[in-house]
């Protein structure tokens, strides 16, 4: 099955990816400063979810990544 990526998310990527290597950083404060933005969005998403009934986020399709 192959993976597809919309250009927005290559493109996300790519800034990423070039900020990371520009930030002159250890790759433990990369990896932790990449770890914190993920916990944050995270948490935002998992609170937009807590006023979601549970029989409508299992209606939901899952995407693997």
């Amino acid at each position: 099955m192959p993976f597809y990526c919309s250009e927005g998310e290559l493109s996300l990527r790519d800034k990423l990816m070039t900020a990371v290597v520009d930030s002159n950083l250890s790759y433990q404060e990369a990896i932790s400063a990449l770890n914190y933005v993920r916990t944050v969005l995270n948490d935002k998403a998992n609170n937009l979810l807590d006023g979601v009934s549970i029989q409508e986020v299992a209606k939901k399709e899952r995407f693997n990544r």
